[in-house]
């Protein structure tokens, strides 16, 4: 297992996977937390469980979000080039199993690097993408999101889910982000994809987790008070479970120039993303 804070090409090779194991606290080593200089961390502290058998980092967000220059938490390392990253999590409530306060959500992001502190903080500068779940836009249901932010402008998607773990898979290759999930038992599924050309070769990819835009959303969009304040009055309602987290050299290829479409892809491409 590396403690390496970037892998790069060298390190995902073909037929390889890197696999970090959440169960104690030295798992965090050679991952990197996005706690901003001058802001208020977006989490409370990192806690260890055991959930349905399965030793499991537990993240309990403070009200945040990840939604144009609004800011939430993410645990990442820089990668290099073309990847899949595949997480075992299971998002629930904190009193319920699934949230009741919108955009709830946790899952893998991939963001450009855009490190600041919050005397040199600047809008319009976020440009990432993510796939989720918890609850986004249907309070009380469980959902997926996933959503691409270019230069803070976000664009959202959310689809129907369930309450239980489940495999949230990236995939990228170069300008191409395709989104998948996997139940337990039960097979791959497509889920989304972005286009993305303007995306650099190095990302922070990783986990994030944000709650309850509902008390988030009155001062929207006063970014500033919102990232360097925090929402004292918001109800945090998202516990986010992370067993695990591999990184891969992707098994797919490009094809094509009908990148959306999977319907002209043929079977066998579309299985190559889920493998």
């Amino acid at each position: 297992m590396s403690k390496k804070v970037e892998l790069t090409q060298s390190d995902l090779k073909e037929d390889s996977k890197i696999e970090f194991t959440f169960d104690r606290p030295s798992s965090l080593e050679g991952w990197h937390k996005n706690d901003i200089k001058g802001w208020p961390d977006k989490w409370n502290p990192i806690e260890f469980s055991e959930e349905d058998g399965k030793p499991c980092m537990v993240i309990k967000p403070k009200v945040s979000s990840w939604y144009e220059d609004v800011y939430g938490g993410l645990l990442s390392k820089k990668v290099t080039g073309d990847f899949q990253v595949t997480a075992n999590v299971k998002a629930t409530g904190t009193d319920k199993n699934t949230p009741g306060q919108s955009f709830s959500l946790g899952g893998i992001m991939a963001r450009k690097p855009n490190d600041f502190e919050a005397d040199t903080w600047k809008p319009g500068k976020e440009n990432w993408l993510f796939i989720t779940t918890g609850t986004a836009d249907r309070p009380g249901e469980q959902q997926f999101e996933v959503k691409t932010t270019y230069q803070s402008m976000s664009t959202l998607r959310t689809y129907p889910a369930k309450t239980k773990w489940v495999q949230l898979r990236m995939v990228r290759l170069r300008e191409l982000f395709t989104m998948l999930y996997k139940y337990e038992g039960e097979e791959w599924q497509y889920l989304d994809q972005w286009v993305r050309p303007d995306m650099p070769e190095t990302l922070e990819v990783g986990i994030i987790a944000y709650t309850d835009w509902d008390n988030a959303a009155p001062l929207y969009p006063d970014f500033k008070t919102i990232n360097s304040k925090g929402i004292s009055n918001g109800k945090e309602d998202l516990i986010l479970k992370v067993e695990k987290i591999a990184f891969e050299y992707p098994k797919a290829e490009r094809f094509g120039n009908q990148l959306t479409d999977f319907a002209s892809t043929g079977k066998e491409k579309l299985e190559s993303f889920m493998v």
